[in-house]
């Protein structure tokens, strides 16, 4: 049985977003501080929207809980009418009512979304660098392709020329993938384990 490699951030994009380790990609040609400020603001243009998702997203898998079975024995569903009332006369219906008010209540769905945005931005008004764990909640897929597209990233085909899109951005994941163990996330260096361990089994 071959170990499993559960990601430690919301999306694999976040881990391409953490300035301390995309500042070592050899494409980078900006400074650190306008690194982190720009993460910074795109950040904060989405962590609202983030921790709002995060309340509907529990809520709902919240409401989806085994919350009543099925019936095994035919005794009491003889005919139409008697499972008719048999179906009906179930207290998991009513118990899931009051439970889904509950979990469904504003007062419930502002804790949540209070809860996960203390968890990002730890009480800030806004994402700052060493205050919460947005880089490793907040949604990173569009984040990083904003990062990536940014002129502090240079680059270039054989014949000098400009690349932008997916291609700059593969160049750029691929630059820092192949970074030394020391510079690479836990998660990575876990990663290129697994793998090693894959190829020698």
């Amino acid at each position: 049985m071959f170990p499993v490699l559960l990601w430690r951030r919301k999306e694999l994009e976040n881990y391409f977003i953490d300035p301390a380790f995309v500042v070592h990609s050899p494409f980078f040609d900006g400074n650190q501080q306008d690194l982190n400020s720009f993460l910074e603001r795109e950040a904060t243009k989405r962590v609202f929207l983030d921790a709002a998702n995060y309340a509907v997203i529990k809520a709902r898998d919240l409401c989806r809980m085994n919350w009543i079975t099925i019936a095994r024995e035919t005794e009491a569903y003889q005919n139409r009418e008697a499972a008719i009332n048999k179906l009906l006369s179930r207290p998991e219906f009513e118990r899931k009512l009051q439970a889904d008010q509950e979990l469904l209540s504003k007062e419930k769905l502002v804790h949540l979304f209070e809860t996960r945005l203390q968890d990002m931005i730890a009480g800030q008004e806004r994402c700052a660098m060493g205050q919460g764990r947005w880089l490793q909640l907040i949604s990173g897929k569009k984040i990083m392709k904003s990062l990536f597209s940014l002129s502090m990233f240079n680059v270039t085909d054989r014949s000098g020329r400009s690349l932008q899109g997916t291609v700059k951005e593969l160049q750029i994941a691929k630059s820092l993938m192949k970074l030394d163990e020391e510079r690479l996330p836990d998660d990575f260096v876990e990663l290129r384990r697994i793998v090693k361990q894959r190829i020698q089994s």
